[in-house]
């Protein structure tokens, strides 16, 4: 893997780096999912477009301001009582685009004799960005980098 590779994990398979990170590449998955399902059965489902709003309501206040779609659709629901089918369909993609822009966390691990460095997206994602001799080198990275 060269040093600007990224890759799809398994959020599960995600060291303890930030709660968020977790939470928010399995907004990203469902968002995708649903996208999925609406366009092919052609409509909405409600009650998932209704799950989907919960999610981002749940979200840390420093995190939403990041993300303008998000708050656009946290607006959206919270001023109207019947929602357009036309634009909760366009949810999942805004929420997918946000996150997809919201920058990365970036921790270290240990793995074996080195401190691997890496970027997590809030899509779910993970980039490698360096392996350190020692855990001092791995933290000054690490701060540099944030």
């Amino acid at each position: 893997m060269t040093d600007h590779e990224i890759k799809h994990i398994n959020i599960a398979d995600l060291p303890p780096v930030a709660p968020a990170v977790r939470q928010y590449g399995e907004l990203y998955d469902l968002a995708e999912q649903y996208d999925n399902e609406w366009e092919a059965n052609e409509g909405v489902d409600w009650e998932q477009a209704e799950d989907l709003v919960e999610r981002l309501g749940q979200m840390a206040i420093e995190d939403k301001t990041y993300c303008r779609r998000i708050l656009e659709i946290l607006d959206y629901t919270r001023e109207n009582d019947e929602w357009d089918s036309g634009e909760v369909a366009r949810f999942p993609t805004l929420i997918r685009e946000d996150l997809e822009g919201a920058g990365k966390v970036y921790s270290y691990r240990q793995t074996r004799d080195t401190w691997t460095v890496e970027g997590y997206h809030l899509t779910g994602e993970v980039e490698w960005i360096a392996e350190a001799d020692t855990e001092t080198l791995a933290y000054r990275l690490l701060t540099t980098l944030q």
